[in-house]
């Protein structure tokens, strides 16, 4: 709600398909004259249009970049295959998010019905921190085999040294950033080591990166079960790719739609477990991914933050056989939703907690927050950061722990790098890892106030001319947000994520009738000159929201369809507010 972030139309962007702009959207061309809007988010959305024609076989996990990468996906896979035909020890090692947890689920799943003698290990949030850990790994796998790590291991120096020097064969598969030296694995498979940032895989999930191993080792192993494991890998990896806020490029895009279209059709026991808890008894349902993203993906990640993965595990693992069956997925898919629940609870305790930390900024908002609290829960942290970010638009990190093992999570609005900033910190902190939006930090209760006036200090730096930018698609009337003709082309541009954002709507200068609360969202009833009347809400909306009753406000609003009961709803979510009123006084 503040004047000085900067709303602006999105960039046109040329498209680089010598068609014409009317050729590439088909028959909504004929639209483009008596729905504007259509037009205005074609020019900035051609990539709207990008996969027309496209062949779904040729999806990226069955198709691995030609080249270096490539070569190492065949190289694990004929290393697993190896193991598997020799009865030797296979643990496969991930990671306690949802993209983590699919990765290990995919790859072992796959091994263990092609024979191998396989099992899987996720640490402890609480106990065994990120990544690897020799004493885990070791307990989990006692006598020298093949590790494969998924979704981990590329700063695993230290661990794969000691795997190695007590025989054990260690592939790693990752997709975060390598550091300038590799750990010395026997094989090492992160498309970010072999590919650039213009090839589409570079910015593969974890669990795509397994999969992409996993269906090579199936097609030399049981060809047979191919096509089954393929949909299962889809699946997943669209669960990965919304859970870690992939770029949806026109590869991963593509991946995403076929993933869209496996879960749909899904004869997974947990899986379907999983979406009859979010979505009640019917089966007549849609899958999106704003649905994934906002209903099945939170209980999915809620094992991990509750230090609780095998409860996600179970799920994911539940696969239509006769080792467990409908009635033990349901049980299993029954506790992620009591775990999500039990999160809610948590993290809406430690937010108000943080809320009371925070009064003093209310009127003046620093460049950037730093909150600490030992009892706070190592899981829930980030989720906490993320909704600070959102009312105050500055950097946050939220710290829990005590002594030598303080560690928390970061979030950063879009344009300001988080990963560089906290890097800026280093004398204060012990170990630190992440991208620009989100990232861990370690250190000492000693070093929590130093390292907050240092983190402040370097956003500062790294931000001087920063602002927060809003985009949006076309600016528009209430009466034009009900013409089917328009919601109907919205439905197109799933999948949405990044990269690919929901269509945003400007609407100016109407007047706030009613507010209320319906769960944890706030609902705005909004009227115009024309007396035409709208709902728009907003999950978790800042303070002080709700006390805008008979204001008029400028208003950004994007769209989300929920398909339920054969019926598709239209809701409207608020993504910024100008009060008019309090800027004309």
């Amino acid at each position: 709600m503040k004047a000085k972030d900067i709303w602006k139309e999105k960039d046109f962007i040329p498209t680089k398909n010598a068609k014409s702009l009317s050729s590439l959207i088909g028959p909504y061309s004929k639209l483009i004259e008596s729905v504007p809007a259509i037009g205005a988010i074609c020019q900035r959305r051609n990539n709207l249009t990008v996969f027309n024609g496209m062949n779904i076989d040729k999806i990226g996990v069955s198709n691995p970049t030609p080249g270096k990468y490539k070569e190492m996906v065949m190289k694990a896979a004929d290393m697993i295959v190896t193991y598997i035909r020799q009865s030797k020890p296979i643990l496969v090692w991930g990671d306690y998010d949802v993209d983590g947890m699919t990765a290990t689920s995919i790859m072992y799943l796959v091994l263990k019905e092609c024979g191998g003698k396989v099992e899987w290990g996720i640490p402890s949030r609480e106990t065994d921190g990120y990544g690897m850990s020799y004493d885990a790994i070791r307990a989990k796998c006692p006598q020298p085999g093949l590790v494969i790590t998924v979704d981990n291991g590329i700063t695993g120096h230290e661990v794969t040294g000691l795997l190695k020097n007590n025989d054990y064969t260690v592939i790693i598969t990752d997709h975060h950033l390598p550091e300038e030296t590799l750990p010395g694995a026997d094989l090492v498979v992160n498309p970010k080591c072999y590919l650039t940032e213009e090839d589409d895989e570079y910015m593969a999930s974890g669990c795509y990166v397994s999969a992409q191993i996993a269906l090579k080792v199936c097609e030399q192993l049981r060809l047979a079960l191919y096509d089954k494991y393929l949909n299962i890998a889809n699946s997943m990896i669209s669960m990965s790719i919304v859970s870690d806020i992939i770029d949806l490029n026109p590869t991963l895009r593509l991946q995403m739609i076929a993933g869209l279209v496996a879960l749909n059709t899904s004869e997974h026991d947990g899986i379907n477990a999983l979406l009859k808890m979010c979505f009640g008894k019917s089966n007549n349902r849609e899958i999106t991914s704003q649905t994934l993203a906002f209903n099945v993906v939170p209980k999915l990640n809620a094992a991990g933050r509750m230090d609780s993965v095998i409860n996600g595990m179970n799920v994911l693992n539940c696969v239509f056989d006769e080792s467990f069956g409908k009635a033990t997925a349901l049980i299993c898919a029954n506790d992620l939703k009591s775990l999500n629940t039990k999160r809610k609870i948590v993290e809406d305790q430690i937010f108000k907690q943080a809320y009371v930390m925070l009064e003093e900024y209310k009127d003046n908002t620093p460049p950037a927050i730093v909150v600490y609290h030992p009892e706070w829960m190592a899981g829930i942290v980030g989720i906490v950061a993320a909704r600070i970010v959102e009312d105050f638009h500055v950097p946050a990190i939220v710290l829990c722990g005590s002594k030598d093992k303080v560690h928390g999570s970061g979030r950063a609005p879009d344009g300001i790098d988080l990963h560089s900033c906290i890097g800026a910190c280093a004398e204060h902190i012990t170990q630190f890892g992440g991208h620009k939006a989100a990232a861990g930090v370690s250190l000492t209760e000693d070093k929590v106030d130093d390292f907050r006036k240092a983190f402040i200090q370097a956003v500062i730096d790294n931000t001087k001319d920063y602002v927060p930018v809003y985009e949006y698609d076309a600016e528009v009337k209430i009466v034009d947000l009900m013409d089917v003709r328009l919601l109907m082309f919205l439905s197109n541009v799933e999948p949405t994520g990044k990269g690919n954002d929901p269509v945003t709507f400007r609407i100016n200068d109407v007047v706030v009738t009613n507010t209320f609360y319906k769960g944890e969202a706030l609902n705005m009833v909004i009227s115009d000159e024309t007396g035409m009347y709208m709902t728009i809400e907003r999950w978790h909306a800042p303070a002080g929201w709700n006390g805008i009753l008979n204001h008029r406000i400028d208003v950004l609003v994007s769209t989300s369809f929920l398909y339920f009961t054969g019926n598709t709803n239209v809701s409207w979510r608020i993504e910024a507010i100008r009060d008019v009123t309090m800027e004309l006084s």
